[in-house]
């Protein structure tokens, strides 16, 4: 995609995506949900590393 962009904290948002998303799709669970544990981490660690998250 030509407006997407990589996250500050890229390494951050992958080393989390396999205890999140990852494990939502390897149990057979609610992706949803995964996704939604992932976004919270994700905007978590960026408030505390002082990024502005929306």
């Amino acid at each position: 995609m030509p407006d997407s962009q990589y996250l500050p904290f890229q390494v951050y948002a992958d080393s989390v995506f396999p205890d999140t998303v990852g494990v939502a799709y390897t149990d057979q669970s609610d992706l949803n949900a995964g996704l939604q544990a992932w976004q919270e981490q994700l905007v978590s660690y960026g408030d505390s590393q002082g990024f502005k998250v929306n």
